[in-house]
């Protein structure tokens, strides 16, 4: 099983919802199944005709995302009532896969259930109640499927692209409830997974000052995604005003900085130069880096 390790935070509408009823044996990657449906014989693939002939007029629609803003047409999204109780949210295309147009001809290409519906359950044995109680017996019923998880490793979302099948857990923090959503679509590809991250560690920032007989040297390390970087070693080499040089370290703290004093200095120029930062699974950037900073003591 596939999964990661996500920092989200999700706060729902709250509500239970009941359990599902089948839905069609699993799909083959790339195949359309016409009994990947919900009841009442809506499935993907057919008409609003079909839909409003089952469920009747719909009980809103509108044309875009709420969450995405995205155009999907006219009358694209639309919550149908289900016999029994509930709400099922509809999103059409026109035949040819494009925008939505409101006519009759529209097709069903995605499905989610956002109220209570009573007895759904789907082909794995999934519904509502288990992906809320048992949010990992719902994940394992799906072995393909991309698992994300908050910070803590609570599972919030599953999703199985060669099934078409998503549930999403939504908790509201402030009263202790989950809502969850499940999700029918047509089987696709998964999204390829990103490219291995690059780690790499530069320093932005040489801050010189002097106080006293003290050259007080800060260097700050960013990594790939400007993100200070704690626990890295700094090494450096000071050129003291009669060419002499002295090596010094310090390992970054908080906010990514580190600290390469040079005490008891007289007149003259100091130059700092950075030689290399260290982190284990990172490498130096000295392309993109701050490598060196210079200072003068008049007196």
């Amino acid at each position: 099983m596939k999964e990661r390790i996500f920092s989200a935070l999700l706060v729902g509408v709250i509500s239970l919802l009941s359990p599902l009823s089948a839905l069609a044996a699993a799909p083959e990657f790339g195949t359309v199944v016409e009994g990947l449906s919900i009841p009442g014989d809506v499935a993907l693939g057919d008409t609003r005709a079909v839909v409003e002939a089952t469920f009747g007029a719909p009980d809103s629609c509108q044309d875009q995302g709420v969450h995405d803003s995205e155009d999907r047409g006219y009358d694209a999204i639309c919550d149908f009532d289900v016999s029994g109780g509930g709400q099922v949210t509809i999103y059409f295309k026109d035949s040819d896969g494009g925008l939505a147009d409101g006519t009759p001809d529209d097709v069903t290409s995605f499905m989610r259930w956002t109220h209570a519906v009573d007895g759904w359950v789907t082909t794995a044995g999934v519904n509502t109640t288990l992906a809320d109680e048992e949010p990992e017996a719902a994940a394992a019923a799906y072995p393909d499927a991309e698992v994300l998880r908050f910070e803590w490793g609570s599972i919030w979302q599953i999703t199985d692209y060669w099934q078409g099948i998503r549930i999403l857990r939504s908790p509201n923090f402030y009263s202790g409830t989950v809502t969850v959503y499940m999700s029918i679509f047509h089987p696709t590809a998964p999204p390829p997974p990103p490219p291995p991250r690059e780690k790499t560690l530069r320093v932005s920032d040489i801050d010189l000052s002097i106080v006293k007989r003290t050259v007080e040297a800060e260097v700050r390390v960013l990594d790939d995604r400007a993100w200070s970087v704690s626990g890295a070693l700094v090494e450096a080499t000071w050129t003291l005003p009669d060419g002499s040089t002295q090596i010094v370290n310090a390992t970054t703290e908080y906010g990514g900085w580190a600290r390469l004093d040079l005490n008891k200095v007289g007149r003259g120029q100091y130059t700092l130069i950075i030689d290399n930062v260290a982190l284990a699974d990172h490498t130096f950037d000295p392309d993109n880096s701050v490598l060196s900073a210079t200072i003068v003591k008049q007196k």
